[in-house]
């Protein structure tokens, strides 16, 4: 979940109902204020939150988040872990495929239940 103070960001809210396509979306919230926001993000498709509220996951530390993150995929094995393509998320999730091991796509825009990306390409000369 990306939030700002505690508030989830638009990012998530968009990612949630394409968690979906590949199965049951589960949102992890780091740091404070997730009793305010759970039941947006139960709106939005996450059937499950794994909450930690740690002080040092409000910093702009990407270290410690993709260290739980990797704890949470070895403990359920997802079908796919979503991370908005901010800065932060983009560092967590390359961070998170190599101490799971696995690939990282960025700036998708899609996926589908089969676990297609896709990525919008503008094209033209300049």
């Amino acid at each position: 979940v990306d939030d700002a103070v505690g508030v989830v960001k638009m990012v998530t809210i968009v990612l949630l109902p394409k968690a979906r396509a590949p199965g049951t979306p589960s949102a992890v919230f780091l740091g404070a204020g997730y009793d305010t926001e759970a039941e947006k993000l139960a709106e939005y498709g996450a059937a499950k939150a794994y909450v930690a509220e740690d002080a040092e996951l409000d910093a702009y530390v990407t270290a410690p988040k993709a260290e739980l993150l990797a704890k949470l995929v070895a403990e359920h094995a997802p079908a796919a872990v979503l991370v908005p393509a901010t800065a932060e998320g983009k560092e967590v999730g390359a961070r998170l495929a190599i101490k799971t091991g696995s690939g990282v796509l960025t700036d998708a825009v899609d996926v589908s239940a089969d676990l297609i990306a896709e990525q919008s390409i503008f094209g033209g000369s300049t």
